[in-house]
């Protein structure tokens, strides 16, 4: 946005901008602190993969158990199942594009599938409207993560038009 872009160097001493606050739900500032706690404990450096992805799962069933409450029924196998499937995917694809047997492009598009799966397997798991409380969308909006303008940036033009075609 225009109005973002700074065009002169701040004066010393000037105002600071301060971020408006976001309006929280009730225990979401507790719930935010219990999270960077977790991310402060955990050891990234000598996790195991598969250390990093019940890790990933734990902070999950958090944000679940925080904007669903702790008794989803049926639907809590549904979402460990989803969010499990989604995190070993994410490993193999990380892995092959690390060791160089995939490229990016088709990285970029089994990413964009995998997220849409766990989106579909989250919203068979759930009712309409836990759906909406947890993911903020309703059960026909997908959100893709892979961001043509940073694929662009990290992997060039040519892979943005294999991903995506003409943007």
């Amino acid at each position: 946005m225009p109005a973002c872009l700074a065009t002169k160097a701040p004066t010393p001493g000037a105002a600071k901008t301060v971020a408006p606050k976001l309006p929280l739900l009730k225990g979401e500032d507790k719930h935010i602190q219990s999270i960077k706690r977790a991310y402060n404990k955990f050891d990234h450096p000598a996790a195991t993969p598969l250390d990093t992805m019940k890790f990933h799962a734990d902070l999950f069933d958090r944000e679940v158990k925080f904007r669903l409450g702790e008794d989803i029924g049926k639907a809590a196998k549904g979402l460990r199942l989803a969010k499990e499937t989604v995190e070993l995917e994410h490993w193999r694809l990380v892995e092959a594009l690390a060791n160089k047997s995939m490229p990016p492009a088709e990285f970029i598009k089994l990413f964009n599938k995998m997220t849409l799966k766990f989106q579909d397997d989250v919203a068979t798991s759930l009712e309409k409207t836990q759906y909406r409380k947890l993911m903020a969308l309703d059960r026909d909006e997908q959100v893709i993560l892979a961001d043509p303008d940073i694929i662009k940036t990290l992997y060039g033009a040519k892979t943005v038009t294999a991903v995506y075609g003409r943007i």
